[in-house]
């Protein structure tokens, strides 16, 4: 809890403030009466005496005198609650607001980057494409639409119908213009975190600059929506769909986000507001209170429950028809939804507990049912056997925090009482003994020295994985550990930060990927052309076959390199392809290969022995000539020096060498017999180099 602070000033220790109230009717009701409450509540009285403590001679780090502005109250829930604090504070002449109820997502800029969202993720919800098509990004008319919509099928997507257009019609622009972009958005949005998405949509679709156009607030609320999605991809990866539907599920709860746009009466005054709506915020001094709430899920008192694995369970009538009974089933689909709020709960913890930048209060009451001594001795067993079945029936926040900290605050926080009472009355209050030191048991401390401390015999064995791909094999791939891989990952943001920046594509500018796209298109368009009539007719039109016949999309069409195609179309490899006694295209393998190939690691080379690892590739080409001989063929897109072809061959050779001889391994454990050439065909060079025959030599003699 204790926050770092500038060096030489000593961070202020968090404080943990425990109250304990008089229950009251106002506690079963969430709409219960303010009067009632305030009587019952002791909490709001405290945080306001303490907010006025601060503002009276409290300094931030800086020196500054603390201001109503820096300070921020955070609840689970807002509803009835937040104006007991209001009320509290504004008695003692302190301005406080909480945030209003407008809906952050019928915002026009808001509408619209959703729209845009969902249409990146699946063009084929309409609603979505119509209203990014109809917006002032892409400005389709009306009619427009109405004319692609009648010249389709009734029952065909409208994205579908599009391209169906799109096809017939080339000469439309604004349709080729959206389609290109949006393949390109789609293509950019695979594996990408969702806040970096954002900032791509703001740059290349000018987004940002339409939505802020107004000066109304738009340009700040999509703003605070990457902050948003920048909160949400921190909690852990999650991409596109998964932001979607946790908006959706905002949305279908009937909650929202703040908006930028929407003013206080006072922004000098003390702010209160949800912690779901703290997200990306930080403020000097923060209060989180109401932590002594039940966590307890309303949803579980239910007659039915729905699990999205374990699906519907209900409660059943018994023989009488009077009574309902739980059972198993909904048992466990309760204990899945209990595990799932836990779960949720402890993410929303954590971020109201990560807002204050100087001073964290933490307060909460002890249940009505529970005394102080009760509950601490609770909280005193949970951090003895700490564990996730005595995390996830915490009762509340506070129970957690306690849990965590211990009755002294754990050396980080000061934890204060209210009413104080002391350690001799709690004794004179236990009866049973429950909470009496135990004597150490010297052979059960033993028995569990022996077990905690066991080490797996074939510990080795945790570093062979079941599957790997062959473009990710290297004689040493068993040895990069998890910090080469993130070395290489920071090694390669920082070559990222180097390079020169860029115009964006809808000012003019170029994709930086667009060589390695055009290279994979190239090879899509040898994995399903057929080989006889590029030999016969024209490249052009067999690519129009694979584009009408679904094989390539259109956007990639355009990228295939087709004069190294026409070449290749010439080329003698072709021939002896199509003359072939067996031809194998795109040959899928998965194949047992020893995985001492795979590691430089003596020691675990000894220690793997004879274990095999299942890799899994796929071969270009494998044709049997009319002599019996075995070919093996795969392309490469690679950019090569021209003027330089035997120089270029011999890197070309050199750089997939490895990946050809785990190739020609796994073609001899399918057939029966190694392969008597191995080909690359380079595209860029038109020409083929081969590879030594003496390692496919030394193959045959190893198997």
């Amino acid at each position: 809890f204790a926050k770092a602070k500038p060096e030489g000033v000593e961070p202020t220790p968090a404080v943990l403030a425990l109250f304990h109230k008089e229950k009251s009717a106002a506690d079963d009701d969430e709409e219960g009466g303010q009067a009632e409450r305030e009587t019952a509540d002791p909490e709001p009285l405290w945080v306001a005496d303490e907010i006025e403590r601060l503002l009276q001679g409290g300094r931030l780090a800086d020196g500054k005198p603390i201001e109503p502005s820096d300070i921020a109250i955070l609840l689970r829930s807002t509803k009835s609650r937040a104006a007991l604090y209001r009320d509290a504070l504004r008695k003692k002449g302190i301005a406080a607001v909480s945030e209003d109820k407008d809906d952050f997502f019928l915002n026009p800029e808001i509408l619209l980057a959703l729209c845009l969202l969902n249409t990146v993720d699946n063009p084929r919800r309409d609603v979505y494409l119509s209203g990014l098509l109809l917006s002032p990004l892409y400005r389709f008319l009306p009619e427009e639409l109405a004319e692609i919509r009648r010249e389709s099928e009734k029952s065909l997507p409208l994205y579908d119908a599009l391209l169906a257009y799109v096809e017939r019609h080339p000469s439309f622009e604004k349709g080729v213009h959206f389609l290109k972009r949006l393949g390109f958005l789609r293509e950019s949005a695979e594996g990408m975190p969702i806040d970096r998405l954002l900032l791509l949509l703001f740059s290349e679709t000018g987004l940002l600059s339409v939505g802020g156009a107004d000066g109304k607030g738009g340009r700040q609320n999509l703003l605070l929506l990457y902050h948003y999605a920048r909160s949400f991809a921190a909690s852990s990866f999650k991409g596109l769909y998964q932001f979607i539907e946790y908006v959706n599920e905002i949305i279908r709860n009937r909650r929202t986000f703040r908006s930028v746009s929407e003013s206080t009466a006072d922004p000098m005054a003390v702010r209160i507001l949800t912690i779901h709506g703290s997200k990306g915020l930080e403020f000097p001094v923060c209060f989180v209170a109401d932590c002594g709430k039940s966590l307890s899920p309303k949803d579980l008192r239910n007659t039915w429950l729905f699990d999205g694995k374990l699906g519907f369970a209900l409660l059943l009538r018994d023989a009488s028809g009077f009574a309902r009974v739980n059972n198993p089933i909904r048992t466990a689909v309760a204990d899945r939804i209990s595990e799932r709020t836990a779960e949720e709960e402890l993410r929303l913890l954590y971020v109201a507990l990560t807002r204050a930048r100087e001073r964290l209060y933490v307060t909460g009451c002890v249940p009505a049912t529970q005394s102080f001594e009760n509950f601490l001795s609770k909280c005193r067993l949970n951090r003895q056997i700490l564990s996730g079945s005595t995390v996830r029936d915490a009762a509340s926040y506070l129970e957690w925090v306690l849990s965590a900290l211990g009755e002294d605050g754990g050396g980080v926080a000061k934890i204060l009482v209210d009413p104080p009472f002391s350690e001799e009355s709690a004794e004179e209050g236990r009866t049973d003994g429950a909470d009496e030191p135990e004597k150490e048991d010297a052979a059960l401390v033993s028995l569990f020295r022996e077990r905690f401390s066991f080490v797996y015999p074939n510990a080795h064995l945790n570093r062979l994985p079941g599957k790997l791909s062959v473009s990710r094999l290297s004689p040493s791939v068993l040895d990069e550990s998890n910090d080469t891989a993130a070395h290489l990952e920071v090694a390669k943001e920082l070559e990222n930060d180097r390079n020169p920046p860029r115009l964006p594509l809808f000012y003019g500018g170029e994709d930086p990927s667009i060589g390695a796209k055009r290279g994979t298109a190239t090879h899509e368009f040898l994995q399903f052309c057929d080989l006889a009539a590029l030999r016969q007719g024209d490249v052009s039109s067999e690519l129009r076959r694979l584009v009408s016949e679904k094989f390539l999309p259109p956007y990639k069409a355009e990228l295939v390199r087709t004069q190294e195609l026409r070449r290749f179309a010439a080329s003698p490899l072709l021939g002896e392809m199509l003359s072939a006694k067996r031809l194998y295209r795109e040959l899928r393998f998965n194949s047992m290969l020893p995985a001492a190939l795979f590691t430089e690691d003596t020691e675990l080379r000894a220690a793997v022995g004879d274990r095999s690892i299942l890799v899994q590739g796929v071969i270009d080409c494998l044709f049997e000539t009319a002599s019996g001989e075995l070919v093996l063929v795969d392309y490469k897109t690679d950019r090569l020096d021209a003027k330089n072809p035997i120089q270029s061959k011999r890197e070309l050779v050199l750089r997939h060498r490895q990946q050809l001889l785990y190739y020609a391994m796994a073609v001899q454990r399918m057939l029966g017999r190694t392969p008597d050439r191995v080909l690359l065909y380079s595209l860029c060079l038109s020409d083929t180099a081969e590879l030594d025959p003496a390692d496919l030599a030394l193959l045959r003699d190893a198997t």
